[in-house]
């Protein structure tokens, strides 16, 4: 038989989350996350357009205090021109953010 599938969503949303849970000294039995004011900083990025192709790549890494290596590092595409309200982990995580943009006669990378 055949199977139809439809989704639906904001293609450009303008919020995105970048949390990590935390947990103090031991693994929770039960592994709940809510972000609000106290453990989240709020971040507004403005992508702008750079007269190439209509959008960039982003990527933000995280590491808490005890990391060598950073996680979340895979990119992604971002809408140029877009302003977008970000949520990340607040508190001793640290976060790096890069933009790489497109131009229209490098758009390979």
């Amino acid at each position: 038989g055949s199977t139809t599938l439809e989704l639906r969503g904001i293609p450009n949303s303008p919020y995105l989350y970048d949390v990590m849970q935390v947990a103090r000294q031991r693994v929770p039995e039960r592994v709940v996350h809510r972000v609000t004011a106290a453990n989240t900083a709020t971040v507004t990025s403005r992508y702008h357009h750079t007269g190439g192709v209509p959008y960039a790549t982003e990527q933000r890494f995280g590491w808490r205090p005890w990391m060598n290596t950073a996680i979340n590092q895979y990119r992604r595409d971002v809408a140029t021109p877009l302003t977008r309200t970000e949520y990340v982990s607040a508190g001793d995580t640290l976060w790096l953010h890069r933009v790489h943009h497109r131009l229209t006669w490098d758009d390979s990378s």
